[in-house]
């Protein structure tokens, strides 16, 4: 979802797919809000009950863990029995996925099937949890976006910002828009080339984020296009026919089979009447295995003919080509040194340009099989082994020497070579808590890296003497303090809180004036004297009993007191790490102040939330107080255990945590998506 040029949430279009037929006596649509017809556009009447709201739960690697982020984003229904289509920015990489209809029903919705290169994806709504089950959702149909011209006026639907549905006009104004080559980068979607098949229809429909997969459509009320991409001041949509095939192959093989030569076209730079300049020939392809060079001019392959003469070509001819059969022997006419050459090669499946990331909380560090794209790119021999996608700091994988990087490529662990995610798995599980030896491939490097897996140790901090302490907190009687509440000037410190720690029955009171300790008078007169009580405390031993001067309401007094030992530190308090939903808390500290003068008392100190994590969708901050867990009182660090693994034993779909925020309490709802 972090583009420089997507739009941040999505918006689904939809599709009229002819294996849906009608029933002979159609039921009233039950997502179909009444809209006035008079003056009404045909467009909005056809379209707009079937636009949808989506919210999603994504999952995106970042620093060497796999971040989970909210998205929403806006969608369209294109079968009565509730297909919708989509960006795969917007839904591709999803864990939970819930669509809003127009009549304002929250519905689950799973992923049918995805398409990063065409940036398209499809769900499937469970019709089976709507109000009327037996009643069909309202479908919008497609039109040819091959029939759009310059000029057509145009609608674009969605909800832009998660906001309530709505809909802008405007008119085509660019049939064949592609992005500038500086912007190429910034159009990669799980490491696809997504402009490299794609070319947009640009429009002046007002669109904002939130509008990204949202139906494109003309006056009729036909989809011809669904919204991708903000340029400049125009929008631009995926053509309506590519995305209807793509849509199709999805819902019928859960995939888009497409074809590999191994070869990258460009539009040709010379004068030659046809054709286009071979800019790429990846090694090991079927093209460089037929001989064909990089400087070729292509003029066919198979029944496609190779003709770029701008670039705006490309990407037609490009999606041409990949549809090809794979496993077809097909016959490739180029040109070199003015000369006209044949060569045969046998197209192949087309791999997956990026495989999904994979988070190791051991070696801490995020990876996926190599895909062949990858082989080309880093030069590898092969595709064994994984690919480091990220590593998290202070991580194991970080404190190797060297330390674990980004595009490392693990081959072998403790000398036996893997093939994949699953073997590197398998063997890390077969060394869990003991050092793992990786056979690493960097650049034209082999290194070795000894990776320590076992528990982390624990941090202790250096002993240190058990100096006295008294639970009460003070304020020095300056002179001026003296005069103003009636006092001889003759020093002293005034009690202004007595900690929880004192207990019941401790002698002194807020308001006490301190005047001696064991017959030792307190010289404290100015605002800088702040520490002389303090100090006069720690020079004696815990468990000592000690007589207190002090002056009550004018009345000299003493009372007995026997010195404790301090609390300790919020730094030394007892933590816990919940690994599951990724924060760590800790025992509240006396530092923490009295927490149970409020309405909820007790609790443990959250001290640390992990970015993307389960806690931190669920709102869950640093510093809060979590005071019930799942309805559980939290007292220690020790019940937020046991409750925590009675939690991930059952694995409820949500989990309700009570907190305190400062002086105010509130219930956060975690919903994790346990693998």
């Amino acid at each position: 979802m972090r583009k420089s040029h997507y739009l941040a949430a999505a918006i689904l279009a939809s599709l009229a797919c002819s294996c849906f037929s009608p029933a002979q006596e159609a039921p009233k649509p039950q997502a179909a809000p009444e809209i006035e017809a008079a003056g009404v556009p045909q467009a909005v009447l056809n379209v707009f009950p079937s636009v949808v709201r989506i919210f999603v739960v994504a999952e995106e690697p970042a620093g060497g863990r796999v971040e989970k982020l909210r998205g929403s984003g806006s969608g369209v229904i294109i079968s009565p029995d509730g297909y919708v289509v989509t960006n795969h920015h917007v839904a591709g990489n999803t864990t939970h996925i819930v669509c809003n209809l127009s009549d304002h029903q929250e519905i689950p919705a799973r992923l049918v099937g995805t398409d990063p290169l065409a940036d398209i994806a499809v769900l499937k709504i469970d019709t089976n949890q709507l109000e009327h089950p037996d009643r069909p959702l309202p479908a919008a149909s497609w039109g040819d976006s091959d029939a759009v011209q310059v000029g057509d006026p145009v609608f674009a639907m969605g909800s832009p910002a998660a906001i309530s549905q709505s809909v802008t006009k405007g008119i085509v104004a660019n049939d064949r828009m592609i992005m500038p080559k500086s912007d190429a980068e910034g159009m990669q979607l799980d490491g696809e080339d997504n402009g490299s098949v794609v070319r947009w229809l640009a429009h002046d429909a007002t669109i904002f984020f939130g509008n990204s997969g949202g139906p494109l459509v003309n006056a009729a009320g036909e989809i011809i296009g669904i919204n991708e991409i903000g340029f400049a001041n125009l929008s631009g949509a995926i053509p309506g026919n590519l995305a209807r095939s793509v849509v199709s192959s999805l819902i019928e093989h859960g995939e888009v089979p497409r074809t590999w030569s191994g070869i990258t076209l460009q539009a040709r730079l010379d004068e030659a009447p046809e054709g286009a300049l071979v800019a790429d020939v990846a090694h090991d392809s079927p093209a460089a295995g037929a001989g064909i060079e990089v400087g070729d001019i292509l003029l066919s392959l198979g029944s496609v003919k190779t003709d770029c003469r701008i670039d705006e070509d490309v990407p037609v001819v490009t999606s041409q080509v990949m549809s090809l059969p794979a496993g077809a022997v097909v016959e490739a006419r180029y040109i070199r040194s003015g000369k006209v050459h044949t060569a045969s090669l046998t197209l192949e499946p087309r791999e997956p340009a990026q495989h999904r990331a994979r988070e190791e909380r051991r070696l801490g560090c995020t990876f996926s099989d190599i895909s062949r794209s990858v082989k080309h790119r880093l030069g590898l021999p092969h595709q064994s082994g994984v690919l480091v996608r990220g590593v998290r700091p202070g991580s194991p994988a970080s404190a190797s020497t060297p330390p674990l990087g980004d595009d490392d490529v693990i081959v072998a662990v403790n000398n036996e070579p893997i093939a994949g995610s699953s073997e590197f798995l398998v063997k890390l599980d077969e060394l869990q808590g003991k050092l793992a030896l990786l056979t690493v491939l960097r650049q034209n490097e082999e290194l070795l890296l000894a990776v320590d897996l076992g528990d982390a140790p624990s941090r202790r901090a250096a002993a240190r003497p058990k100096r006295a302490w008294i639970p009460i907190r003070t304020q020095v009687v300056t002179a001026e303090l003296a005069e103003a509440i009636g006092l001889p000037n003759s020093g002293g410190v005034r009690v202004t809180q007595i900690l929880p720690d004192a207990g019941p029955g401790f002698p002194l009171q807020v308001g006490d004036i301190v005047t001696a300790l064991d017959g030792k008078t307190i010289k404290a007169r100015r605002a800088s004297d702040s520490g002389l009580f303090r100090r006069l405390v720690e020079r004696c031993r815990v468990g000592d009993e000690v007589t207190i001067a002090l002056l009550r309401n004018g009345e000299a007094l003493e009372a007995a007191v026997t010195f404790g030992a301090p609390p300790l530190s919020p730094a030394l308090q007892e933590t816990y790490e919940e690994t599951a939903l990724e924060f760590t808390c800790r025992d509240r500290a006396a530092a923490d102040g009295n927490g149970d003068a409020g309405p909820e008392r007790g609790g443990v100190v959250v001290v640390d939330v992990a970015r993307g994590g389960w806690a931190d969708l669920g709102g869950l901050r640093k510093g809060d107080r979590i005071v019930k867990f799942n309805d559980t009182p939290m007292n220690s660090v020790e019940d937020l255990s046991r409750a925590s693994e009675a939690v991930c034993t059952g694995q409820p779909d949500k989990i309700v945590i009570l907190i305190a925020r400062g002086h105010v309490t509130r219930f956060l709802c975690l919903e994790p998506i346990w693998k």
